[in-house]
């Protein structure tokens, strides 16, 4: 078998700003591929200045492999994304240049340079912000950059004193200090490749001829930044940290999602020990799994088996749950040192500030959901799911599809409290039937994709998920003593919504309220009134008739609004998606008023008659949408507005 690799680095970027390490990085993994016990030819290829130098050096380098070889390359410098599709930037990208997207590497056009009967896998150190709508749409980019930025919990100071550099545009821009209005004019790429996710074929046969497997690793998720801190990228530190754990063990190394795991886990970890958020997480697309490094069998590495899991880790870490492949991330106790020092304090705030606009919307039919600011102390850390839970992890667990739960919603014969919007403290009670009329239950189910939230669920239907989970998993014997799968209490829930801040929303925009589904700082974070008809063509709700209503919606575009897919929105500082917006989230909590004084660890009274939902839907107005805000329903209703994410924490 033969290997072969090439290794590039870019550092001497102009007029973008220069790197520091991304030369020193290519260079330092070209040596640890160059151990002669693996058999690989590699190739150093220091700061090409345009994509033809390097796409040469690709086509020469693959010459003379045949099935069963490997090529590998490796790549280090800036990165940017145009129109949903990954671009790398090679020394003399020029941003204000007519043709800069033609002088950027398209993913497409390097994997078809590489094209050969050989197995390629790609790994990338790179940016993938979106500059159409960051640079274009927002025509400030300064702006737009400190807005991402404080989406990651990162300060510009922090950018510009080097503390953290950032592989893409808008850190090659302002580590320079250019803070100007600029005119870039990107057409939408009519080629862009589909997202990176595990297990999508890259599209290895057709046209082109027979070719081998193709895996590509990328060191951030689409729209983020990948960071570099402490002489080296994150990324490929963290990915050189786990390669050399395997080799120590005589282990093999394959490019396949619990590699991934690992390696987020590790980037994680590199984050937290320099005091910066640990929200960097790569992705992967394959094929099927490609070793790269030989070695004994690792298990794993098996493309079916678990991901890492709580027992197999350690607290503060990410993880996969297993059991319907669910993402969960860390919040840490506001004991923890990292919160303390975060924050200087040992509990966090809940509840609003007097002042803070759209304040108690729900005030006029319930009294008991006043947002009393009070202090909470979370005395112990959890994880909590990164996105709601999907309708694609609730087939996997459950085994019914979104469809099943509308049509036993509509079978209800239940009567349920629906709040009247005209007539405010008032309620009309009925039956789902009667709300929805002869409405067939996939008429009511506006999106039924996979990565789509689950809804027309109700509290009981959300634990009886939980239950199904915990037995899974404790089977499994990946359930850790003590810790169960639950919802979260509604302290939890906000506590990991604000995520370290105290402003009105987690990415610390100023909060405005200039119509009741008008609110432009939610426009990044949240699907909500205001824009869930954006980009939609699919069945949903009329916005005509919500605008006759009297609606002032942030874009008031013609068409239909529905729920959206659950990573369409930027994360919090802790990298969790879609807490505010897309869908109500229940909690565990039963409704009642808040305390007045200090509380820890609260999780509500131990009897009621509603359960507390948090966060807003696609179909609320933009005051729903604020971490404080909070409503409830009878806990056996159902509606297409209400879903859930789970808490894997103590049990209660």
């Amino acid at each position: 078998m033969t290997r072969k690799g090439l290794f590039i680095g870019v550092d001497d970027y102009y007029p973008l700003s220069k790197l520091s390490c991304a030369v020193a990085d290519a260079t330092e993994m070209r040596e640890f591929f160059s151990r002669p016990e693996w058999g690989y030819a590699t190739e150093p290829c220091e700061n090409p200045k345009f994509p033809g130098e390097v796409l040469e050096r690709v086509r020469k380098i693959k010459e003379g492999l045949q099935a069963g070889d490997l090529l590998l390359v490796f790549f280090a410098g800036h990165g940017v994304e145009i129109g949903g599709a990954p671009r790398l930037l090679c020394a003399k990208a020029n941003p204000r240049a007519v043709h800069f997207d033609d002088d950027a590497i398209k993913l497409q056009t390097l994997e078809d340079a590489a094209s050969g009967p050989q197995d390629t896998v790609f790994i990338f150190d790179a940016c993938q912000e979106d500059i159409v709508s960051e640079g274009i749409e927002a025509k400030d980019e300064l702006e737009a950059l400190e807005r991402k930025l404080a989406e990651q919990g990162i300060s510009l100071a922090d950018l510009k004193s080097g503390k953290i550099k950032l592989r893409g545009l808008f850190g090659g821009l302002f580590a320079k200090g250019e803070a100007k209005k600029r005119d870039l004019s990107f057409a939408k790429d009519d080629d862009a490749q589909p997202p990176i996710n595990p297990a999508i074929g890259a599209g290895n046969k057709g046209a082109r001829g027979a070719r081998g497997q193709v895996a590509i690793l990328f060191s951030c998720q689409r729209g983020d930044f990948s960071k570099e801190f402490n002489g080296h990228g994150l990324f490929t530190r963290a990915l050189l940290d786990e390669m050399l754990k395997s080799v120590n063990d005589n282990l093999a190394v394959q490019i396949a999602e619990p590699f991934r795991e690992r390696l987020n886990i590790r980037m994680a970890e590199l984050a937290w020990r320099q005091g910066l958020p640990g929200d960097q997480r790569a992705q992967i697309r394959f094929d099927r799994p490609v070793e790269i490094i030989p070695g004994r069998s690792d298990s794993r590495d098996q493309s079916k088996a678990p991901p890492a899991s709580p027992t197999q880790s350690i607290e503060g870490r990410p993880f996969t749950c297993a059991t319907g492949a669910i993402p969960m991330l860390w919040c840490p106790a506001t004991a923890d040192g990292r919160w303390r020092k975060a924050s200087g304090t040992d509990f966090f705030q809940m509840g609003s500030r007097k002042e803070e606009a759209g304040r108690n919307p729900w005030l006029a039919w319930d009294d008991a959901v006043a947002e009393v600011r009070h202090r909470v102390r979370i005395s112990r850390g959890f994880w909590i799911g990164e996105t709601e839970v999907t309708q694609r992890q609730w087939n996997e667990v459950m085994g019914t599809s979104v469809v099943d739960m509308a049509a036993e919603a509509l079978a209800d014969t239940t009567a349920y409290d629906f709040a009247s919007q005209s007539s405010p403290g008032r309620f009309w009670r009925g039956t789902i039937r009667q709300r929805r009329g002869d409405a067939a239950p996939k008429d009511l189910c506006y999106n039924k994709g996979g990565d789509a939230p689950i809804y027309w669920v109700s509290w009981d239907d959300a634990q009886g998920f939980c239950r199904r989970l915990n037995e899974r998993e404790r089977a499994a014997g990946r359930l850790p003593p003590g810790y169960a799968y639950r919802l979260p209490t509604e302290a939890e829930w906000e506590y990991a919504c604000r995520a370290g801040t105290d402003s009105t929303l987690p990415n610390g925009r100023p909060w405005q309220l200039l119509g009741n589904m008008n609110a432009p700082a939610l426009d990044d974070i949240a699907w909500y009134g205001g824009n869930s008809a954006v980009g939609w063509d699919g069945p949903g709700a009329d916005v005509e008739n919500w605008r006759r209503g009297g609606c002032n919606m942030q874009h008031p575009v013609d068409g239909r609004a529905a729920m959206r897919r659950v990573d369409g929105k930027a994360p919090n500082p802790w990298g969790i998606r879609d807490m505010l917006g897309n869908v109500w989230e229940w909690c565990h909590d039963w409704m009642a008023p808040y305390p007045q004084d200090d509380v820890e660890d609260p999780s509500g009274p131990q009897n009621g008659q509603c359960r507390v939902v948090r966060g807003g839907s696609w179909y609320s107005d933009a005051a729903e949408c604020r971490p404080a805000c909070r409503w409830r329903f009878e806990q056996g209703f159902r509606f297409w507005t209400i879903g859930f994410r789970v808490v894997l924490g103590p049990e209660l």
